[in-house]
């Protein structure tokens, strides 16, 4: 099933082995690759390199010396942008459409410091 999608794109010369070709499709290196299709299958390994090149969620975290979390999901919002508190940190807030066109650094709740762009773990 995932070959046939590999087959479908035209005019791209693709490695013939599989597993380089895939490695190669989605930027994963092979030997990493070679494990996943050992631990799981390669059409598994397809799957983990497929959400491997998702896009993470665009999270932010307050300035608390400037505003508290609620206060940048109002500043947020007046600007177009709707966000929902992190699950794990207390500062953080995670944009529901994702970048805002323009990117983040747009936004006038940037250019006055009341947040970073930062991932939820950090």
């Amino acid at each position: 099933r995932f070959m046939s999608y590999l087959n479908a794109i035209e005019n791209v010369h693709w490695p013939k082995s599989p597993l380089l070709r895939i490695s190669t499709e989605y930027s994963i290196p092979q030997w990493l690759l070679e494990a996943w299709s050992d631990s799981f299958g390669l059409e598994g390994a397809c799957l983990l390199c497929k959400e491997c090149n998702n896009r993470g969620p665009v999270t932010v975290r307050a300035n608390t010396l400037k505003a508290s979390r609620e206060q940048l999901q109002v500043k947020l919002a007046s600007e177009g942008v709707e966000s929902l508190p992190t699950q794990y940190s207390p500062w953080g807030l995670t944009f529901t459409q994702g970048r805002p066109i323009g990117g983040t650094w747009q936004l006038s709740a940037s250019k006055q410091r009341l947040m970073e762009l930062q991932d939820e773990g950090s």
